[in-house]
């Protein structure tokens, strides 16, 4: 299953707000939390935009980057759940970095 990117802009809050279709057609806005370079290839943290309204605990979703703004890029997910827990991580250590 891959996501195709839609649109991308910029929100009321700074923030990069993505509307990804899945193979189903059906569409869902995320906001770009981080961008991860990892062993040569991109990977986009990603949090569905109705999360960022609900004060309960907010989710994240990573995909990897294919493609670039020329042709357009594809969001593909991440099935090996030992490289998902790596670059949670890493995405953990980001979030401590920007808010010291």
């Amino acid at each position: 299953m891959s996501d195709d990117i839609k649109d991308i802009e910029l929100g009321e809050d700074e923030n990069y707000v993505l509307t990804l279709v899945n193979d189903d057609g059906d569409e869902e806005d995320f906001v770009l939390l981080d961008v991860i370079e990892y062993e040569g290839s991109t990977y986009a943290v990603l949090q569905p935009e109705s999360d960022v309204m609900d004060d309960n605990e907010a989710e994240v979703v990573i995909f990897r980057m294919e493609g670039n703004d020329e042709d357009g890029t594809t969001y593909m997910p991440i099935e090996s759940e030992e490289l998902l827990n790596t670059l949670f991580d890493k995405f953990l250590e980001d979030l401590e970095e920007i808010e010291d």
